[in-house]
């Protein structure tokens, strides 16, 4: 697999000075967010910050998030070695490669 070429980790959630509920996902040493998730997500055009913080949270998360998964991938691989291809094991590594190969962008 490629190696990550992502804004290492970790990243933080910021909230927006502005007061409009946006939250922004920064790492240190930028001088800027990386990402932003906005608080008037919904085509209504209700205010849904709470949805957008949660939002925040999880993409903030992602650097560990693939590393886990990364760490899942080995472990899993060899727990699956000798197993069926159709045993439950084998369809959580392919879940687990799929996802892997979609955040490097290989998918």
């Amino acid at each position: 697999m490629a190696a990550a070429t992502h804004t290492p980790g970790p990243w933080k959630i910021r909230w927006s000075r502005d007061g409009s509920g946006d939250v922004g996902i920064t790492a240190d040493g930028l001088p800027n967010v990386l990402a932003e998730c906005f608080a008037d997500i919904r085509a209504s055009g209700e205010r849904a910050s709470d949805e957008a913080a949660a939002n925040a949270r999880l993409v903030a998360t992602a650097p560990e998030l693939l590393a886990a998964l990364i760490r899942a991938e080995q472990t899993t691989a060899e727990l699956c070695h000798g197993q069926h291809p159709d045993n439950e094991c084998w369809n959580v590594l392919r879940q687990v490669r799929a996802a892997i190969a979609k955040a490097k962008g290989d998918s």
